[in-house]
Parts: structure tokens; C-alpha cells; sequence
């Protein structure tokens, strides 16, 4: 309803942890700001210290509940973003725009997405973003009655489709669960991170079992597991240890990530707590891996051991007994919020 004029664009939160939907990371800062096909953006900012930083020019809306409609027309990584020393940068999103930091919108573009993953999320700095569309003029005028109208349809869409589109993913996850298919490559086209390869399932666990999660992690830049709702929310992580990264978790020193579902705190380090959810998705988040053998073939299906409640054992307990790894920052903060200051427009004064 708000931040959706393409004409006088700014970057916003579209999810926060009071604001958790759409198969959201929490280790994920996600700025949104509106574009429109045949406009010349200028994006400048500073790209501060997280672990990973992309700019994506996209196509559709995710309320829809239509991923056909989604698609990514460019994007800039860590490995394309150029800066200067201090980390500064500009970057020029427009049709048929190319070279050194520029992003082309040629097609439907409707949306600038801009996605940082953080790993500690005590020391890691978020970068600073403004967005500014070239040949603006201002004011800029109230939006008239029928964009409106077409912004409230949205928002029904995203309230009936959207939930339905969700729904329908998690039933089908669901006839097979505490079961996890690996190194799912999304399409070339997709919306998701470049160079981002998922685990995909669905847990389920009564409150007397322990579903427990072996993964060999193989190397790469960032990784992390996330219990969902069943609408692809991310389950309360501000508070509680629903999800964990390559910065928080143990790592058995054979490879292998040893994570236990459980509805009460077992005493170990890699503890997921479901938020008294008896079922929900489970996703896994490998950035950049080296996967031995052909990526082809990696995806694959992993049954997950699922037993009767009982004191488990797996990982270095912490000293005091608290449920989370000796290394691993608090979890009881979201990354941190970016200097997101706007200056579309400045009058200057001068007295001679």
C-alpha cells in the first residue's frame, strides 16, 4: 500500500522479524524498492561488512502467489559489485544499461531487490542503500483513485493466493516428512540468491519425539537450517533458537552437521526449537558450495531419524548449560538495522 510508487522510490523492509513470510531467512536483510519499465534508477550506498551482498532487478510481485510470473532480470554480487576503497558504490539500474555496476531492467521490471546474509550478526555491519530515480520531478503527486484500487486488489491477492501458494508447497512437503532432498539448484531465471543451493523438507514431531538431522556440509561461503511454519514463515527467531548458521552451529569433526528437533530444550549445542509447531518446513541454505561430482546429480532424498524423546547427547554442551554452541553470538538479535536515510530532493540557500 505504502513505498510502491516507482516514480519516487526508497528502500524498505519487506521482511522483519515481526514480519516473517515467503520462505524468509533470518540471517537476511530484504530491501525492496519499486522500478518500472522504461525509468533510469541511480543506487548509492556504502557496502558495509556482511558476509554477503546482491542487488536483483525482478519482474511480477510475490503476492501473487504465481512464481511463473517471477523472474530475475540482472543481478550484482560480491564478485560483480565494484567499490572503492571505502566501500562505496553506485550502481545505474535502466533498460539496456550495462558494463561496471549496472543493472538491466529491460522488460517488466516492477521491483529492485537488494539481499544481505549475515553469518555474526554482532559484528557484521549492514551496508547503507538510497535509491533515486533520474529525472524525478517533485513533489511528487498523491497517488490518483485507480492506483489505489490496483494496490488494495494486490493486497487481497497476497492474502488469498499468496497463503494459497504457500499452502499448497507445504501439503506437498508434507505426505513426506522428516525427510530432506539436498542441493536443490533453483532455475536459472529464479528469484533467489545467485550461486544460493537449498535443502528442501518438511518436519514432523509430536511433543514426545526427537527428530534429529545429519548433514555433511559441504565448503561454502555461508550455510544455515531454518524451521518454517506451515505457511513458509520463519518460526520466531528473535527470542528462540529456531534456526542456526556456519557461525552459531557445531560441526562434528567428521563434516557432519548433528541438528535435534525437539519441543523441549535436550541440553545440546544444535537444538531447533519448533516453537511448539508439531509440523512445518525445514529448509537448508549452502551459498556457493563445492559439491563433489556432477551438480546434477547432487539433489537427493535424506530420511531423517525421528525417536521417542530421550536425553541426547550430540555436540559440546555450554558451560552453563544453555542450549546454544560456546562460539556462537546471542540469539537474541535480529541483524542490525541499516542507516536507511533518503534524500530524494535538497534545496540549497544561499545569501550573498
Amino acid at each position: 500500500m505504502t513505498h510502491a510508487d516507482p516514480d519516487d522510490p526508497s528502500f524498505v523492509r519487506m521482511i522483519a522479524p515481526d514480519a516473517r513470510w515467503g520462505l524468509d531467512n533470518p540471517d537476511c536483510l530484504y530491501h525492496y524498492a519499486p522500478v518500472a519499465p522504461g525509468r533510469t534508477y541511480t543506487v548509492t550506498g556504502r557496502r558495509g561488512t556482511a558476509t554477503a551482498i546482491e542487488l536483483q532487478v525482478n519482474t511480477g510481485h510475490f503476492a501473487s502467489g504465481d512464481p511463473g510470473e517471477w523472474h530475475a532480470l540482472s543481478s550484482l554480487s560480491d564478485d560483480t559489485l565494484a567499490c572503492d576503497d571505502e566501500g562505496s558504490f553506485t550502481v545505474t539500474v535502466g533498460p539496456g544499461e550495462s558494463g561496471t555496476n549496472a543493472l538491466d531492467s529491460t522488460g517488466d521490471a516492477s521491483f529492485l531487490l537488494v539481499r544481505q546474509y549475515f553469518g555474526d550478526w554482532e559484528s557484521e555491519v549492514p551496508a547503507e542503500l538510497t535509491i533515486e530515480r533520474v529525472g524525478a520531478e517533485f513533489p511528487t503527486p498523491q497517488p490518483d483513485p485507480a492506483t489505489m484500487v490496483a494496490r488494495l486488489d494486490l493486497l487481497t491477492t497476497w492474502m488469498t493466493a499468496g497463503l494459497a501458494f504457500w499452502d499448497d508447497w507445504m501439503q506437498a512437503l508434507a505426505q513426506r516428512p522428516n525427510e530432506l532432498t539436498i542441493f536443490v539448484e533453483p532455475d536459472e531465471n529464479a528469484t533467489a540468491m545467485h550461486g544460493l543451493v537449498y535443502g528442501v523438507g518438511a518436519f514432523r514431531c509430536s511433543p514426545d519425539e526427537a527428530v534429529i538431522l545429519d548433514v555433511a556440509v559441504p565448503p561454502c561461503r555461508y550455510w544455515s537450517v531454518a524451521l518454517m511454519s506451515w505457511f513458509n514463515a520463519a518460526l520466531e527467531y528473535h527470542g528462540r533458537q529456531s534456526h542456526l548458521n556456519h557461525t552459531q552451529a557445531h560441526v562434528d569433526s567428521d563434516g557432519v552437521l548433528r541438528l535435534v528437533i525437539t519441543h523441549d530444550d535436550p541440553g545440546v549445542a544444535n537444538w531447533l526449537d519448533p516453537y511448539g509447531f508439531e509440523e512445518g518446513g525445514l529448509f537448508c541454505r549452502f551459498l556457493d558450495p563445492r559439491i563433489t561430482g556432477a551438480r546434477t546429480d547432487a539433489a537427493r532424498r535424506r530420511p531423517i531419524r525421528t525417536r521417542r524423546s530421550a536425553p541426547c547427547r550430540y555436540g559440546p554442551r555450554h558451560p552453563r548449560g544453555a542450549f546454544r554452541h560456546p562460539q556462537a553470538p546471542p540469539r537474541f538479535r535480529p541483524p542490525p538495522l541499516p542507516d536507511m536515510t533518503v534524500q530524494p530532493h535538497q534545496v540549497q540557500v544561499r545569501h550573498d
